[in-house]
């Protein structure tokens, strides 16, 4: 065959490059007899080695070049860099700016949703969104209760009690849910508004327990920001117990219920207390003024004249003067007046 031959080729190539030739080389030259040189030893240059490896060496324990802060070569290019970066940070930075717009939007229309939903729940006669979401629940519960209860209606019954079902469904209208009810039997009705009224029980004790832990949550933020914001105001409240007293009137009465409440409570109990300070000042200077007085005037009350009056004495107060007080009176205001006092 044909593949044989070619393998055989092969082999005889193989064969024919792997046999080694011999080859006879003739003696043409008479031997020599080695002749013994002696070779000049050069003697290395020390000096210049000796410096060589110095220069290597000192390349390798060359101290690195110092670099400040990662990327400056030297004390001024640092504070350069310093310099530039201060000035760059005192700014506004855009994206923090940026980031604020979008967060302060968000939370505008996030208040104006929840407006939107308190207005259309009240216009619906619910208090809160909370209790128009508990009635709506309520209300997809019992038509649940009912649809999946339609085999307790009489056969002839059903289509039209299907039929009621699905016309409350679609349109909202009560009717159609009280017509479908008639349908159904007395005791299943009644069982059905049994487990209505305990359900609504658990879901009002549920939003009241949720109201409870967030106002607990908003009062504890508040208290934070009040104690940060108003900490010299509050500083003496354990001992000063009118405005601790006062301060707990105004948080049971519901009157702080922002920073800004409480700006207006510290604006009004500083202002009572500065009013109390200065009519007590007042009352003070005008009883002591009202004592200065009597100690200058000559009351006719039985009591000793006083000779520094600025008015002079009368006989009848005369009279009542010891000596030493007649001395200084006739001193003041002459023998004469005094002689003659009326």
């Amino acid at each position: 065959m044909q593949i044989e031959s070619k393998k055989e080729y092969s082999m005889t190539a193989e064969a024919e490059i792997s046999t080694p030739v011999e080859t006879v080389t003739e003696e043409t030259s008479t031997i020599t007899e080695p002749v013994d040189t002696e070779t000049p030893v050069v003697e290395p240059d020390v000096t210049e080695e000796a410096a060589e490896v110095q220069a290597e060496v000192a390349d390798e324990v060359k101290e690195p070049q110092t670099v400040y802060a990662g990327k400056y070569n030297s004390i001024e290019a640092l504070e350069k860099g310093y310099k530039e970066l201060e000035s760059k940070l005192g700014q506004p930075n855009e994206y923090e700016q940026k980031y604020n717009e979008l967060l302060k939007a968000q939370q505008e229309a996030e208040r104006k949703a929840q407006e939107e939903r308190v207005r259309q729940a009240q216009q619906y006669g619910f208090k809160t969104v909370e209790d128009q979401e508990a009635h709506e629940k309520l209300q997809a519960t019992e038509l649940e209760w009912y649809a999946n209860y339609l085999n307790l209606v009489a056969p002839e019954n059903y289509e039209n009690a299907r039929a009621y079902l699905g016309e409350y469904l679609r349109t909202g209208q009560v009717a159609y849910f009280n017509e479908a009810k008639k349908l159904f039997p007395l005791d299943f009705v009644e069982n059905v508004a049994n487990a209505k009224t305990q359900l609504s029980a658990k879901l009002q004790g549920e939003i009241a327990q949720k109201r409870q832990l967030e106002r607990e949550e908003f009062d504890k933020n508040l208290a934070n920001q009040i104690k940060g914001q108003f900490n010299e105001f509050l500083a003496d409240s354990a001992t000063n117990q009118a405005k601790a007293n006062a301060l707990k009137a105004m948080c049971d009465a519901g009157a702080i219920n922002s920073v800004e409440d409480m700006q207006n409570f510290v604006n009004l109990y500083t202002s009572i207390v500065d009013n109390a300070k200065q009519i007590a000042i007042k009352e003070y200077e005008a009883a002591k003024a009202i004592e200065e007085t009597k100690r200058k005037a000559v009351i006719d009350a039985g009591v000793t004249a006083d000779s520094n009056g600025d008015n002079p004495p009368t006989y009848a107060q005369i009279e009542k003067m010891t000596q030493d007080e007649f001395n200084k009176a006739c001193e003041k205001w002459g023998t004469d007046k005094i002689i003659n006092a009326k």
